[in-house]
């Protein structure tokens, strides 16, 4: 089974970001599409629940889902997303996968991205790629930054519209993913190595690398 990643990493609103996914997904002959989230909601909600057209039951979906629950997060159910434009407006069998939330503490303490993705690999392949690996001498960098402003906004994607997920505060130390400097925010590892953006002018040069 052959991946097409039709991943955004940059745009001027969240409608233009969504519609250039489900452009890429339609330029592809794929058989599913797959938006995976984490949620977000008051610290207490939690738990994993996936959206489908009309809120359809589609065994795929519904082995990713019994999968999740399988490392002791609650099931939500499969719910009608006939609202979400990578669901609705795609040719594939769409579907939209919200993990767990990020701002639980009981789901993040037990998210692993290596086992919610062997999960999905599983249930759409019904096996797991044998990954063959070779010694490398390559040295990895890591940067650090640290944050300059009184608070500040974590949020879910590159820009002030997105939803904020949380906040840093002044003199906190964080690991850089990647700088977005047409849009003026970068990725960072957040809690478990989750990806999240913040505002790049808000940080101090590196404190130090690996």
């Amino acid at each position: 089974m052959a991946v097409v990643n039709c991943t955004v990493d940059s745009s001027t609103s969240e409608n233009q970001a969504l519609n250039n996914i489900v452009t890429k997904a339609n330029c592809t002959e794929a058989d599913f599409l797959l938006s995976i989230h984490l949620n977000a909601s008051d610290t207490f909600v939690h738990d994993t629940e996936i959206y489908t057209y009309n809120g359809k039951e589609i065994p795929e979906a519904r082995n990713i889902l019994n999968n999740i629950i399988d490392m002791d997060y609650t099931n939500r159910g499969i719910k009608d997303g006939s609202h979400l434009a990578v669901v609705k407006n795609t040719h594939a069998c769409s579907m939209l996968i919200k993990l767990c939330f990020i701002d639980n503490k009981a789901d993040m303490s037990k998210f692993s991205i290596e086992k919610m993705a062997d999960a999905i690999v599983l249930s759409l392949c019904g096996k797991l790629p044998v990954v063959k690996t070779t010694p490398s001498t390559k040295i990895k960098i890591e940067v650090w930054k640290t944050v300059t402003a009184t608070t500040l906004n974590i949020r879910s994607g590159q820009g002030a519209n997105f939803p904020i997920i949380g906040e840093l505060h002044k003199g906190d130390k964080i690991r850089i993913d990647r700088d977005y400097k047409e849009s003026g925010f970068t990725s960072i590892l957040y809690i478990s190595n989750v990806i999240v953006c913040i505002n790049i002018n808000m940080l101090r040069m590196p404190v130090k690398c690996l």
